[in-house]
């Protein structure tokens, strides 16, 4: 029985959860103490999944949690970072002014938790993708 080649998956865009709108989040209740929250252009991260060779990098390493959970150590999440974050927009340059241009060498100017948050979305992507192409 022959295997299917792995096929690329496409980048996405995807909005930190403190960027989005309540309108839009439906993880974030509207109520009297939480108006609905309108955010104008909020920040975006242009993900992409990893395929093969480089998520087997990743799982090697990190550590399998009780639960079954697998959390990537430092240089997993860097690697999630290298071969999964392509960009982003609406991202401010407080010391030029104007938007921070994408480049690795800036990866130091975004706030950690947008970057655990942009590898945990990642890592979820490159997982998923496994599973789909595995039942297909």
């Amino acid at each position: 029985m022959s295997i299917k080649a792995l096929t690329a998956l496409s980048a996405f865009w995807y909005t930190p959860i403190d960027q989005r709108d309540a309108a839009e989040d439906p993880e974030k209740p509207v109520s009297e103490d939480n108006p609905l929250v309108v955010i104008e252009d909020p920040a975006e991260f242009k993900l992409k999944a990893l395929m093969g060779p480089a998520f087997m990098e990743v799982a090697a390493h990190g550590e399998t949690l009780l639960d079954g959970t697998f959390m990537p150590d430092h240089v997993g999440r860097m690697l999630l970072l290298k071969g999964g974050l392509n960009g982003w927009r609406n991202v401010e340059d407080p010391a030029k002014g104007g938007q921070l241009k994408f480049s690795r060498r800036n990866f130091e100017f975004i706030p950690s938790p947008y970057l655990v948050e942009c590898t945990n979305e990642i890592f979820q992507a490159s997982a998923l993708g496994a599973d789909v192409r595995k039942n297909s």
